[in-house]
Formats: structure tokens, C-alpha cells, sequence
């Protein structure tokens, strides 16, 4: 199978890590028309820019996957029907996709079926979760490393501490600090602050420092 990648160089290797060994995964940096698709069976997008719905419409046999670690997958009501079957939400974030699980939100409930369908074709185990920010894992791991930044913040611990005390006592392959680094504290905080809006849940609510380290991270890397 010829699975097409929209993103980064970063997002292009973490799914050929998961993908690669069995399909043919190719990487581009945007997709605005119809042959730049090819033979692909399936994008995963990780920026949905602007006017691809209308191309993956376009595509009747194709399946698509929008990164919808951060915000759910808004479809137009004029681009539901062409679209019916074969769009979804998956867990795009950094460090997280290429893991034995994929991480699905359905846009429509009756899609679960051929959700199925297409996770067995990439040979791949899923999870259907609720169509919501953060879905589930983003947001578990987000309000950890929130509570880690917080401890740190009111110095009740070190941040190695906290790290190995994570990883001994609940078994993580990586600490709370550790894991931010690779997921991003940027994204982090994205995941925190549009799972509080959406919720209305003051648990995920970012703390002073988490804010200010990822105004810094941004700031480095401008």
C-alpha cells in the first residue's frame, strides 16, 4: 500500500518508522492538487492546509488521516458527503505515532466500520476514541507533564527526580520532563489550552513555568 505523508521531515520518519517496513510511505510538504496524490490509498495529513479537502474529495478511493492531536477535524458540511467512509482524526503528535496502537476519532459514528477496514489494511492495531482536543493520550500525558512543571515550579523536586521517580514508580519509558522535550512544550501547551476551552476544566489550566519555557522554546527556535 502507498501511503502519501503531509508535514514534516520529523512527522515524514516517525510514520515511516511505523509504517515503513510493510507499505510504501512517500513524504510532501503540501498537497494542493490531484496528481500530486498518485497512487496513494491513504494521506496522513498533519497541517489539513486549506482547499485539500476539496482535492481528497476529489478521490473517491482514497483515505485520509488528520492529525487531530491538538484540535478535532472540522469537515464542511460540502465536503461531508464526499468525504463519508473515509476521513478520520488520529493522534499526530510528536513521539506519539509511532506506536503499536493508532489513535482514531471517528468523524461520524457509522465510519467504524470502515475505520476497520483500512486499519487492518495498514496492518496496524487502533483505538477509537471521542472526537475531542487532545482526544486521549495527548491529554493524559499533557496534564503529567503540567502536574511535573508545577511541582518544579513550587520546588518540591528536581526535575531529574521527578523524571525517575515517574519512570520507577508507574514504569514510563520516560519521565514527565523527558517526554515534554520530545513532544514539544509548545504542543504541550496547545494540548492543555484547547482541552481547557473546550472542557471548561480548570485541571488544565497551564502552569506559570510550563507558559513561560515554551514562550522560551519558541523564542530559541525562531
Amino acid at each position: 500500500m502507498e501511503i502519501v505523508i503531509v508535514g514534516s521531515r520529523n512527522q515524514g520518519d516517525e510514520c515511516k518508522e511505523k509504517f515503513g517496513e510493510r507499505h510504501n510511505v512517500r513524504l510532501v510538504s503540501s498537497l494542493t492538487a490531484v496528481d500530486e496524490v498518485g497512487n496513494a490509498e491513504v494521506v496522513m495529513d498533519f497541517i489539513a492546509a486549506p482547499g485539500s479537502l476539496a482535492v481528497y474529495g476529489a478521490l473517491p478511493g482514497l483515505f485520509v488521516f488528520i492529525d487531530a492531536s491538538i484540535h478535532p477535524v472540522k469537515v464542511p458540511k460540502e465536503a461531508v458527503e464526499m468525504l463519508k467512509g473515509r476521513i478520520f482524526g488520529f493522534c499526530g503528535l510528536r513521539s506519539l505515532i509511532n506506536r503499536e496502537v493508532l489513535e482514531i476519532a471517528l468523524i461520524d459514528d457509522k465510519d467504524l466500520e470502515s475505520a476497520r477496514s483500512i486499519c487492518e489494511k495498514l496492518t496496524t492495531e487502533y483505538k477509537i476514541v471521542a472526537h475531542q482536543a487532545g482526544m486521549v493520550t495527548p491529554r493524559i500525558l499533557c496534564m503529567i507533564i503540567n502536574e511535573a512543571y508545577l511541582t518544579l515550579q513550587e520546588g518540591t523536586a528536581t526535575r531529574e527526580d521527578i523524571d525517575l521517580a515517574m519512570k520507577l514508580g508507574t514504569n514510563y519509558p520516560y519521565g514527565p520532563f523527558e517526554w515534554a522535550e520530545r513532544i514539544g512544550l509548545k504542543s504541550v501547551v496547545e494540548v492543555l489550552n484547547a482541552s481547557r476551552i473546550e472542557s471548561g476544566d480548570p485541571r488544565y489550566e497551564v502552569c506559570e513555568l510550563l507558559t513561560r519555557k515554551a514562550k522560551e522554546s519558541v523564542s530559541n527556535q525562531a
